[in-house]
């Protein structure tokens, strides 16, 4: 009977980078595109906290989040979308109710001015005062139908909103070509029938899911500070 031990190899659990497909390698491509994926793709509600590092630490909360439970975000992704276009719906058909007894009515609304709302871009400022602290409150997408029922329309240029937000297109720009650069090595990988770990599974269905937050939030462009 032939002996078959040559044919058996028993991979280390560590393999070194010498111009070879290293643990360490797998180890930085995943982890590099699993975080600026993630943390690119998340849009979150206009923050509270008024400071950066609170803002930052809220960032890395539903970062590690989107971690563990991407199918949580995308959930919420998807809710928010959905309400912004039926935000938007009710808004147009009270403006063209409006229309037809006054000409001097506000723009039409867009799915832009929806994200706006439904992330807690609108804020009034009470009469209360707490421990000396003014009050604001965040006026929610029903809120805002309401007033829009009584003739009162709280319209937002486009161009104000984008005022309150920040440049990243080359951010993105550079996460997507890592995105790619992966994507492309694990397709190739697949083609020649050589295996992948399941770091790179899991990193490729965040990659999915991330894809599926680009198209839900692609309206909340250019992102705003507290996204």
């Amino acid at each position: 009977m032939a002996d078959n031990s040559a044919d058996t190899v028993t991979a280390p659990p560590w393999v070194s980078a010498q111009n070879i497909r290293s643990t360490s390698t797998i180890l930085w491509s995943c982890i590099v595109t699993l975080t600026a994926c993630i943390y690119t793709s998340l849009h979150l509600d206009v923050s509270t906290k008024s400071g950066w590092k609170q803002r930052l630490w809220q960032k890395a909360q539903w970062v590690i989040i989107a971690i563990l439970a991407p199918e949580l975000v995308v959930s919420m992704a998807c809710s928010q979308y959905l309400k912004a276009r039926w935000l938007v719906k009710e808004l147009n058909k009270e403006r063209e109710r409006r229309k037809e007894e006054v000409e001097d009515v506000c723009p039409e609304f867009d799915l832009h001015y929806g994200f706006f709302v439904v992330m807690g871009g609108l804020q009034v400022s009470t009469s209360g005062f707490v421990d000396g602290d003014h009050i604001n409150a965040t006026l929610s997408a029903e809120a805002v139908i309401s007033l829009s029922k009584k003739d009162e329309f709280l319209y937002v240029s486009r161009e104000s909103i984008d005022d309150r937000s920040k440049a990243d297109a080359l951010k993105k720009a550079l996460v997507v070509l890592q995105v790619a650069w992966m994507v492309i090595q694990c397709i190739s990988r697949k083609s020649y029938g050589l295996p992948l770990t399941l770091l790179e599974i899991h990193t490729m269905v965040h990659v999915v899911c991330a894809f599926i937050l680009y198209i839900c939030w692609f309206e909340v462009r250019p992102r705003y500070p507290f996204a």
